[in-house]
């Protein structure tokens, strides 16, 4: 029987081992499906007046959740931060900004297996705080939001999320004892949403 010196043995063991191994490992691409649950985001884009006098804006956002299920389909859960600023009244040189914070739910479908890119309905609640200044004067109101929309998302290599939102509405339900603020506050405000944003999955 011929003894290989110990070093040797390991040195062929470990090499027979990442062998094995590789082809593992190789069967993941940047396209394969997303497992991990959580994910953090960061949106951005135009807020456009459809009812009210809301105004058109630019917004920005944060959303945090998890899919309750595991991997990236299904429900999912998390809190959502939006704020928006510029003029809320067209002509009159009124600027406002608004801050909703609240609940939200997505249900991600995966639109083929072989490709980690989904579909989903959103949906929040929030609650919102509006402040609203001219001329040197301001005031505010708080109020309930409501967003549906729709999201259109894809995982890259199990850690990037992109996505868009070609439809979304935004709704906020207030009332305001301060005369400026009553200015462009109708109690019902709606605006559409165009939304672009990235994040990361963890």
């Amino acid at each position: 029987m011929i003894h290989l010196p110990a070093s040797l043995a390991l040195v062929l063991g470990t090499t027979a081992l990442a062998q094995t191994e590789a082809p593992l490992a190789a069967e993941r691409t940047i396209f394969s499906p997303p497992t991990r649950a959580f994910f953090a985001t960061f949106q951005v884009g135009p807020a456009m007046e459809i009812a009210g006098d809301w105004g058109s804006q630019l917004k920005i956002g944060q959303d945090f959740g998890f899919h309750t299920g595991g991997g990236a389909s299904g429900l999912a859960i998390g809190v959502s931060l939006e704020e928006s600023f510029g003029n809320c009244t067209e002509g009159l040189g009124v600027s406002c900004f608004s801050f909703q914070a609240g609940p939200k739910l997505w249900y991600d479908v995966q639109l083929a297996d072989s490709l980690p890119l989904y579909i989903a309905p959103i949906a929040r609640v929030a609650f919102a705080h509006v402040n609203v200044s001219a001329g040197g004067v301001s005031g505010s109101f708080t109020g309930f939001g409501l967003q549906l929309g729709l999201e259109l998302r894809a995982v890259l290599a199990d850690r990037a999320v992109l996505f868009f939102r070609p439809v979304t509405f935004d709704t906020i339900v207030g009332a305001s004892d301060d005369t400026l603020a009553r200015i462009y506050d109708d109690n019902v405000a709606m605006r559409y949403d165009l939304t672009f944003g990235g994040g990361v999955a963890f």
